[in-house]
């Protein structure tokens, strides 16, 4: 999992199960999950499993840059590594003493769109996530995740790994390990500029300026290609070359080569 960031300066519903209707999900899971299902097959972001929920997030309208009201990084939780997507609905733990699953909340239900974080996660059927992230798809009655959305995982027959795809979870025969499930909250960063970047072109760096600075961002297909971006006030564009070109807060943005071989900078649509 890797995750780049480049900056300046229980509401009660119906429980969605598999075939979910959107009207039955809280706004922001319901614009999730439909993120999810229109980008299928697809590449999210440069490929990395945290792409889709940053992406995801930021389509549906709530926090993807995961920075506070206060301007500074929301920490990860219990580790570095562990990202925080929201709000904290439950905690699945593997009791080591116990030899099961422990359900933090077992009366609060997850409900598809929502986000899990998992540590050092291992299952019964042998999956192994020690960290990783993947956006809830289906739950059974009880609320307890049975399919999720995620990229950058090895796939058991081969394909390509760094695409969007549903994939069973086991949530209840984890053997080892913990999975946060967290569930979006509106914007809390402050600053006015907020925006992604993917390298979808033909070169593996691309040099730029941004907020009066020179920055950079990596290879297609790779952790470094993609960037989330914030500024302040009077940060409203990019330099690309000689080219500048304006940017709308909360868009997304991908380089990428024209037919005369130059990059250039365009609206993900």
């Amino acid at each position: 999992m890797h995750r780049v960031l480049l900056f300046l300066g229980l509401l009660t519903v119906t429980v969605a199960r598999s075939g979910a209707e959107p009207d039955d999900l809280p706004p922001f899971n319901a614009a999730i999950l439909k993120f999810c299902e229109a980008n299928e097959g697809k590449r999210v972001g440069s490929g990395e499993c945290t792409h889709l929920a940053d992406e995801a997030l930021r389509v549906a309208g709530a926090e993807f840059t995961q920075t506070g009201a206060d301007g500074k990084k929301i920490p990860g939780s219990p580790s570095e590594d562990d990202y925080v997507w929201g709000t904290l609905v439950k905690t699945y733990s593997f009791d080591e003493k116990a030899k099961k699953v422990i359900d933090s909340e077992p009366n609060v239900k997850c409900l598809p769109g929502d986000i899990l974080q998992f540590h050092e996660v291992k299952t019964a059927n042998g999956f192994q996530y020690p960290h990783h992230t993947a956006i809830v798809r289906t739950v059974d009655e009880n609320g307890n995740p049975t399919e999720v959305y995620q990229q950058n995982i090895k796939l058991p027959k081969g394909g390509d790994a760094r695409v969007v795809q549903k994939s069973r979870l086991q949530t209840l025969k984890m053997t080892t390990g913990q999975l946060m499930v967290y569930r979006a909250d509106k914007p809390t960063n402050p600053f006015q500029m907020q925006v992604s970047w993917t390298n979808n072109s033909n070169s593996d760096t691309i040099e730029f300026t941004f907020g009066g600075k020179k920055r950079k961002i990596g290879g297609p297909n790779t952790g470094d290609g993609y960037k989330i971006a914030w500024g302040g006030k009077g940060v409203d564009s990019i330099i690309v070359g000689r080219t500048i070109y304006p940017l709308t807060t909360r868009k997304g943005y991908e380089f990428y080569t024209t037919p005369e071989g130059q990059v250039a900078l365009r609206e993900i649509k």
